[in-house]
């Protein structure tokens, strides 16, 4: 069961104002979801181990009183961390952390924190996690969660959790190749252990949903260069990249042949 205190949270978010906000959950609450979802429909598979901060992702710019109630909510009921970017912290109970998320274009450089402008509201900050050609394919569905459903809360889909793992897992060994890597590399152990985990035998049959199967041809050429730079990877990997890293991500390389688009 999710946290009562993570449900409070979102639901002021989501009904910020009286509004109701797109907001869509992705990260290590949303596979905690779809673990339960898929608990419930194939028995008993492995337990996922996620961390309990919130990543959401929030359409923003498309009504302009909805970014108003945004913008004043956020700043009501939450603070901003002084030491990473875009993280807030719930001022009712300080131990509730959330990241808010955006999108970013193919010129962009993901993982960095973004300024964003609300129309007639303000700015608020928010890291660039989902590419923006993901998100368009709009592969979300309802919480499974009854908590997080009765407020209204949606979540990545099987396929697109999948991918979002794949490319942080890019972005970071990426990074890893640079002269002078970014602290945040250190997550590329847990994104590898989260696509190992969204591929896994026991799981593999949620993850061709028919709404998936129909962006099917669009992820293959998405993915096609992302999946390639994966593999040359694995075969020569970064010289920084632990022995377990390694081995994981010949492990995930090992694994496309089973479910790659």
């Amino acid at each position: 069961m999710i946290d009562e205190r993570l449900v409070q949270a979102l639901a002021g978010i989501i009904r910020a104002g009286g509004t109701h906000q797109r907001v869509c959950l992705i990260g290590g609450q949303a596979l905690r979801d779809l673990y339960h979802a898929l608990q419930a429909r194939l028995g008993e598979i492995p337990a996922v181990r996620t961390s309990e901060d919130l990543d959401l992702l929030i359409a923003i710019g498309e009504d302009p009183e909805a970014d108003r109630a945004l913008h004043a909510h956020l700043n009501e009921h939450w603070d901003g961390d002084a030491n990473h970017g875009a993280t807030y912290r719930w001022k009712v109970d300080p131990e509730v952390q959330l990241d808010l998320a955006t999108t970013y274009a193919a010129e962009q450089s993901p993982g960095k924190a973004a300024r964003i402008t609300l129309r007639g509201a303000g700015r608020i900050l928010a890291y660039r996690m989902i590419p923006s050609w993901l998100h368009a394919m709009n592969l979300i569905e309802p919480c499974h969660g009854t908590a997080l459903r009765n407020i209204g809360l949606e979540r990545l889909r099987h396929t697109a959790l999948l991918i979002s793992k794949i490319l942080a897992v890019d972005s970071c060994l990426r990074e890893l190749a640079s002269d002078q890597p970014a602290a945040w590399v250190r997550r590329i152990d847990r994104d590898l252990a989260d696509v190992l985990y969204l591929t896994d035998r026991s799981v593999r049959t949620g993850l061709w949903c028919v709404a998936s199967t129909a962006k099917r041809p669009e992820l293959r050429t998405e993915l096609q260069s992302i999946l390639q730079r994966i593999t040359s990877a694995a075969g020569e990997p970064p010289a920084s990249l632990a022995a377990e890293g390694r081995e994981r991500l010949r492990t995930v390389v090992d694994g496309l042949p089973f479910w790659r688009p």
